[in-house]
């Protein structure tokens, strides 16, 4: 059984692949010790992005069909999700445009009842979480100034 490529995908992480290498050049203009952070969170995204268009490009062994041969804008969905995410951060700061992120690519996750009342309380309680470790951990621990949006929360 033939597989399609998915091309969706690929291009994705060719877009994440050059975003990364991007940012780690970009980072020679920084101080040694600010380049840190930014080489490290670049070169992972390098890392993922080869991983992720590997393995799309190996398919599935068994020939069963992948979510995303059930939906190959799926990839392109979540890129554009995260495009939206990044233009709502100065208007509505990282905790609440991260959530809305959450929640928005979770609803993308194939499965039953993804937009449930329940289970979409649900995904929006463990998005805020996540995206308040983050910002405690970015914020507090890292000392990295992040959006507070026009509400100015924190």
């Amino acid at each position: 059984m033939s597989q399609r490529l998915d091309i969706g995908t690929l291009a994705v992480c060719a877009v994440f692949l050059g975003a990364g290498t991007y940012a780690f050049v970009g980072a020679a203009a920084f101080t040694e010790l600010g380049a840190i952070f930014p080489r490290v969170v670049a070169a992972a995204v390098v890392v993922l992005s080869l991983v992720a268009g590997g393995l799309s490009l190996l398919g599935s062994r068994d020939g069963s069909a992948t979510a995303t041969t059930r939906l190959p804008a799926r990839p392109l969905l979540v890129a554009g999700s995260m495009a939206v995410w990044i233009a709502c951060l100065p208007v509505l700061g990282f905790l609440v445009s991260g959530t809305l992120a959450f929640v928005a690519i979770a609803a993308l996750i194939p499965g039953e009842a993804r937009l449930a009342p329940r289970t979409l309380l649900r995904t929006t309680v463990v998005g805020a979480a996540i995206c308040t470790v983050f910002y405690v951990g970015l914020r507090y621990g890292l000392d990295v100034p992040l959006p507070r949006g026009l509400l100015g929360m924190l």
